[in-house]
């Protein structure tokens, strides 16, 4: 994920009890494996969309939903070449 996280960076995340829309999360997805974007929205079923903010990254359609339970973290601090970044 580009923009607000650069390539090579280091992500901390920590548990969270609720999901908020433009927050960013850490998930594992059986295709693709660990995962780092931002939410989306959450659908009738109660499933999570991502989005991310490249327009290289992997597309909401080829993620698809996502469960919960897949769901790692929520990311907040960002360190990378440029710096550290709250997020």
């Amino acid at each position: 994920m580009e923009g607000c996280i650069p390539n090579k960076s280091f992500v901390l995340s920590c548990p969270f009890f609720s999901f908020n829309k433009k927050s960013i999360y850490l998930f594992r997805h059986n295709t693709y494996g660990l995962i780092v974007k931002k939410l989306k929205y959450v659908d009738l079923n109660g499933d999570l969309w991502f989005e991310g903010e490249n327009f290289s990254s992997i597309s909401s359609i080829k993620i698809g939903a996502i469960k919960k339970k897949q769901v790692i973290g929520k990311a907040f601090l960002n360190i990378s070449k440029l710096g550290v970044k709250w997020l």
